[in-house]
């Protein structure tokens, strides 16, 4: 077990949503089913997840170059 004095371990679950949201947007988006309501739906999850996910990697970033 390791300590991190950083941001939690399950940063990469948040990345992996992340993906698998922007994977579906792109999926549903070619298919009949897309909408207006999918489309605000995709809007109000992948941008904050967007934000966290920058903040994550200017973290380790700065904690990389900080050593």
């Amino acid at each position: 077990m390791s300590i991190n004095n950083g941001i939690s371990d399950y940063s990469v679950f948040g990345a992996l949503a992340l993906i698998i949201l922007l994977a579906s947007k792109k999926m549903l988006k070619a298919s009949d089913e897309w909408n207006k309501n999918l489309s605000s739906f995709f809007e109000m999850s992948i941008v904050p997840l967007t934000i966290a996910f920058l903040a994550v990697i200017i973290f380790y970033i700065m904690q990389l170059m900080s050593q």
